[in-house]
């Protein structure tokens, strides 16, 4: 998820922060100020958002959707095995051009990958 705006995140007073209620600006209106704990203002990124709503540290790479979803897949069958743990890592793979290519990406998580740069890998 990418955007020019910023997040606002609130807790209502039985909400843990990984319970966290995520609005963007000016939608929290209807929200009253006796049920909130605490706010938390995340502040204006281009990064990509990861599943739990927190930015990568790199801007991301733009790949043809079909190349995306590939190179996903095939981190996702070898992630416990090779990619577990690591937070920037490199899958080598074909691109859907039939290219060698190193993909360098940040992981969040199994299938939570942010992929940064795309390396050609021939001569």
């Amino acid at each position: 998820m990418r955007g020019h705006y910023g997040y606002v995140i609130l807790l209502t007073k039985k909400e843990s922060f990984l319970e966290k209620q995520r609005e963007s600006f000016g939608t929290f209106s209807n929200l009253k100020s006796s049920n909130v704990r605490e706010v938390y203002i995340l502040k204006y990124t281009d990064l990509p958002i990861d599943s739990g709503g927190f930015p990568y540290s790199r801007p991301g790479f733009w790949l043809d959707p079909k190349e995306y979803c590939k190179i996903c897949s095939e981190i996702n069958q070898i992630y416990y095995a090779q990619y577990c743990k690591k937070r920037i890592a490199a899958h080598i793979s074909f691109g859907i051009d039939g290219r060698p290519y190193t993909y360098w990406f940040e992981n969040h998580g199994f299938n939570d990958y942010n992929i940064y740069q795309r390396v050609y890998d021939g001569d």
